[in-house]
């Protein structure tokens, strides 16, 4: 539309990395786009049936809440899961920390073992400002990036701190 500024196109490679979990490994090299298949899926093309005078959305939303259990549970000594940390490590074993953002704790972190898989199942969530206690040392994986094993305590009061 007139006025608009053109949005840049960026190659995956230039992207920032996004904050939180690393993508998959696995993506194959996307094709390049013909000018015909670029103006097909223009960020301001209309959806079908749709009219100009449609209002403007305010944001995406999803449509239904998350199946995970918030807060993270099991029995004293067992692993409960894993959490990404990012490039770096939150502490060692024997440190109490915070939670510096909404992490998923998944059932096992990336690794030879599984095919550097970074998406298994999620287990439960540690919100932002949890206080735990990291019962081992982070573990370094390939790409040099940290995953915090999380390891119940057993007390079901204190849902998010490991011995």
């Amino acid at each position: 539309a007139a006025g608009e500024t053109a949005t840049p196109a960026v190659s995956p490679a230039e992207a920032a990395p996004a904050e939180g979990e690393p993508a998959p490994t696995d993506i194959a090299p996307t094709a390049a786009i013909t000018p015909a298949e670029d103006a097909a899926s223009h960020r301001d093309a209309l959806p079908t049936g749709s009219t100009e005078d449609a209002p403007a959305r305010a944001g995406i939303v999803p449509a239904t809440t998350s199946p995970h259990r918030r807060g993270c549970q099991g029995e004293a000594g067992e692993i409960v899961g894993y959490w990404y940390a990012g490039a770096t490590a939150p502490g060692a074993a024997g440190d109490t920390i915070t939670v510096p953002r909404d992490v998923n704790v998944r059932a096992d972190y990336p690794d030879r073992h599984n095919g550097y898989d970074a998406r298994a199942p999620v287990r439960c969530t540690l919100a932002k400002g949890d206080r735990i206690t990291l019962a081992a040392d982070p573990i370094l994986v390939p790409g040099d990036r940290y995953w915090v094993p999380l390891v119940a305590t057993g007390d079901t009061s204190s849902s998010t701190s490991t011995p």
